[in-house]
């Protein structure tokens, strides 16, 4: 019997527009023959709707759906099912197993997950504790360097005051980098070359977010890029690549719009440094107890490899990196739903005890 597969995807995120081309790619890799696949769009007023025409790219850039439904889900008999929701029916669907395709703040955070979770389904994401860290430069910096992991030294700054703003400016490095910490990889970001343009450029990235991260802006430096995920108790750590860019930092326009961009893969490195990049990836992955396909981004400069952006649902979910893994797109998959599965498994906790204090005859006296 087919499983029933759910791709969820899109949501209230600046990222939202490449959260659908992610899922859009998902569903074309998958095996029909063996999968039932129905897609789970999440609009900016975090609508989750259903239709045939979700498929289709070009309904997306019109916005319109035929035959769309607005759908809720809901939990019988350990299992997740779904419903619509406007319209009186008897339909009801069970949904084996969920892939996760969400990208950006409000929705890769773990708020996503945790309504997987709360309805007790499977799915190929880590939990909400975890995501909602890593959705946190600033959290999941300290999170690194309390384990030794080098990463850039950085300043955060939550408040738009014109006097901590230049109190900062006075005592900031330069040339720097300012990045929203709770955005996309590349999403928000602003580069400032001296202290007279700070100000300014602060505001900027401010728009986007209230809590900034401001690092040094790193020149002649190398970028690579690891994946890893984990399959039968084993870590299935990927290609290295490396991005070649003739901007300062790979921006957002870069990594989905512009063609220039170079990327070598495998990266030309040597052995030593394709070890060492392998096994912080595996390490990382095992620290911060993470689940599905994961892209931790490096950056190396003067034999320094620092961690610079933990990738925790990566765009296309880093497929590409694994095929010379000899790991397919629709292989890939198929292990990601089989250790969502298994996940959900080992998740039977215990959640009867202490029922008991409820038949108690004298409730009065129960301390709170």
């Amino acid at each position: 019997m087919k499983l029933n597969i759910g791709i969820i995807y899109g949501g209230k995120s600046v990222e939202h527009e490449v959260s659908i081309l992610t899922a859009l790619q998902v569903y074309k890799a998958m095996d029909k023959e063996k999968y039932n696949v129905e897609l789970f769009y999440i609009t900016k007023n975090n609508q989750i709707i259903i239709s045939s025409d979700l498929v289709n790219v070009e309904c997306y850039k019109i916005k319109e759906f035929r035959n769309k439904a607005e759908i809720f889900f809901y939990q019988k008999n350990d299992d997740v099912y779904y419903r619509l929701l406007n319209k009186r029916t008897k339909r009801e669907k069970k949904i084996d197993a969920f892939i996760v395709c969400v990208h950006g703040n409000n929705v890769e955070n773990g708020i996503v997950s945790a309504l997987l979770e709360f309805n007790n389904a499977a799915y190929t994401c880590s939990d909400n504790t975890e995501s909602g860290i890593l959705q946190d430069k600033d959290y999941t910096k300290i999170f690194l360097n309390h384990f030794g992991i080098n990463t850039l030294p950085y300043v955060v700054f939550k408040n738009n005051i014109d006097k901590e703003i230049t109190q900062l400016q006075e005592d900031i490095f330069m040339p720097c980098i300012i990045k929203p910490s709770r955005l996309g990889s590349s999403v928000g970001i602003v580069f400032v070359e001296d202290k007279e343009n700070f100000k300014n450029e602060l505001k900027k990235a401010l728009k986007f977010e209230n809590k900034l991260i401001i690092e040094p802006l790193l020149k002649e430096f190398r970028e690579f890029n690891c994946a890893c995920f984990k399959y039968h108790n084993e870590y299935i750590v990927s290609t290295i690549e490396e991005v070649i860019n003739i901007h300062k930092v790979l921006t957002y326009e870069d990594k989905y719009q512009n063609k220039d961009v170079k990327k070598e893969l495998p990266a030309l490195i040597d052995e030593a440094l394709t070890d060492t990049i392998k096994e912080l990836t595996r390490r990382i992955y095992k620290l911060f107890n993470l689940k599905g396909i994961v892209r931790i981004d490096y950056l190396y400069k003067d034999n320094i490899l620092y961690v610079n952006e933990i990738n925790n649902i990566p765009g296309s979910l880093a497929y590409y990196l694994f095929t010379k893994e000899g790991i397919t797109f629709t292989k890939l998959l198929d292990m990601q739903i089989k250790e969502a599965l298994k996940d959900k498994q080992n998740r039977n906790f215990i959640t009867q005890e202490h029922n008991e204090i409820l038949n108690k005859n004298n409730l009065n006296n129960i301390k709170k």
